[in-house]
C-alpha cells in the first residue's frame, strides 16, 4: 500500500461521501426500527437495523488489529485503510492503528498523509486535533531528515 500516489483532496471527497451516504443509512435505518416498535417485530430485527454500521466495521478492526499483533503489519494497514476509505468509517482507532504502524515502519509520507486525512475526515474533539497538529510538524521534520540521509546516500 502506497498513500502517496493517491490525491490527498480526491481520497477526503470519497471519504466524506461514503460518511454521509453512511449516516444516511443509519437515519433511515434508525426510522424504521422505531417503526417497528411495538408493531411484533422482534428485538433482534429491530437491533440489527439500529447496528449496522458498527457490525460492519468493528469485525474488520479486530482481523487487522490481530494481524497486527502477529506482526502481518502491510496486511493490518490494508484493513485499517479499507475500513476507513471503502467503508468512511471515522471511527479514531483505525487512524491511531495506521499511525502507530507507518510511523514504526519509518513510513513518513503516508504517515504524513493519514494525519492530514484524520485531521481532514475524523471528526475529533479540538483537544485531539492539536495533537495531530503537532504530530504532522514532527513528521514533516522526520521526512527532511529521510530525505537529506538520502541524498548522502
Amino acid at each position: 500500500m502506497n498513500l502517496t500516489n493517491l490525491n490527498l483532496d480526491d481520497v477526503i471527497k470519497a471519504i466524506k461521501n461514503k460518511q454521509i451516504k453512511n449516516k444516511e443509512l443509519f437515519e433511515s435505518n434508525y426510522k424504521r426500527a422505531r417503526e417497528l416498535v411495538g408493531t411484533g417485530a422482534s428485538d433482534n430485527e429491530i437491533r440489527k437495523l439500529t447496528e449496522e454500521d458498527v457490525t460492519g466495521y468493528y469485525p474488520i478492526y479486530l482481523k487487522a488489529s490481530k494481524m497486527e499483533k502477529s506482526e502481518n503489519l502491510e496486511g493490518a494497514l490494508d484493513l485499517y485503510w479499507g475500513n476507513i476509505y471503502v467503508n468512511g468509517t471515522d471511527a479514531p482507532g483505525n487512524y491511531e492503528r495506521m499511525i502507530v504502524i507507518l510511523n514504526k515502519l519509518k513510513r513518513y509520507k503516508d504517515l504524513m498523509f493519514i494525519l492530514q486525512l484524520y485531521l481532514a475526515c475524523g471528526g475529533m474533539r479540538e483537544d485531539i486535533n492539536e495533537k495531530i497538529i503537532k504530530r504532522i510538524s514532527s513528521v514533516e521534520k522526520k521526512i527532511s531528515k529521510q530525505c537529506n540521509e538520502n541524498a548522502h546516500s
